[in-house]
């Protein structure tokens, strides 16, 4: 499993919608991402290192996609509810980002997707 080592932090992150059901995961119609601006990311990733919970993307880390342009992705799968729950006690993460976790919630998404740009 890959770490918060093996991403760039000083770009964007993408967070996803999806709904997981027997180990296949199916993107949420018509919902759109989140972009966390790279000054967010670097935030959010010392928040969950204060509070031992670097886990929630560490878990899961892995390499799944490549961009069209080449570059190579490096993917966390959380579900839904525990991204929630913990954003939720996280004063720096974005308002923006916890409507959207909300607004995806209701159109059936159960897991997030969040993409880190991979080091090479």
């Amino acid at each position: 499993m890959a770490t918060i080592t093996d991403v760039k932090l000083d770009k964007p992150v993408e967070f996803w919608p999806y709904y997981e059901s027997g180990g296949a995961a199916s993107p949420i119609d018509g919902a759109q991402s989140f972009i966390m601006k790279p000054d967010d990311a670097q935030t959010l990733v010392e928040s969950l290192i204060k509070v031992n919970k670097l886990d929630l993307i560490e878990e899961s880390l892995q390499s799944l996609a490549v961009r069209s342009d080449g570059t190579v992705l490096k993917t966390a799968m959380p579900l839904l509810s525990e991204v929630k729950a913990l954003f939720s006690l996280i004063d720096s993460v974005p308002h923006d980002l916890l409507k959207m976790i909300h607004a995806w919630e209701l159109q059936g998404a159960n897991e997030i997707h969040i993409d880190f740009e991979a080091r090479c």
